[in-house]
């Protein structure tokens, strides 16, 4: 698809840290896909607390990584500009985690569940 796709930059998300090639060498699909693609250059951002996924970003440019700020957006962004036919272009690619949005989710997730579970156990008749 993104041979077909003929893009001069593309975004990727939830992109895998870490496979197995077709020799069994680990790699990152962000590498293992430029390396099936026309594209020469990558950059890659594992996401924060979960270093299995991140984003990317391929390009038949070169990139330049850009901003390494920290907090909400900048931990889930990957920024980088890319000059094409002299002119620099900027792209982020942004990818929010639910979770850090709204702090209290995971929490009322988690009840949720706990309570969906004891919901479905069979009440026992107290002894007489």
């Amino acid at each position: 698809e993104l041979v077909r796709l003929d893009a001069d930059v593309v975004a990727l998300q939830e992109v895998r840290s870490r496979l197995a090639d077709d020799h069994n060498h680990p790699s990152d699909a962000a590498t293992f896909l430029q390396r099936r693609t026309a594209y020469g250059f990558m950059a890659f951002r594992p996401y924060p607390g979960n270093a299995a996924e991140g984003l990317a970003s391929l390009s038949e440019h070169p990139l330049r990584v850009v901003g390494a700020g920290s907090g909400t957006i900048e931990d889930c962004a990957l920024r980088v500009t890319v000059d094409i036919d002299r002119v620099s272009q900027a792209l982020t690619n942004v990818h929010l985690d639910w979770r850090r949005a709204d702090p209290g989710a995971a929490d009322r997730r988690d009840r949720q569940r706990a309570n969906a579970r004891l919901r479905r156990r069979p009440v026992r008749n107290p002894a007489r």
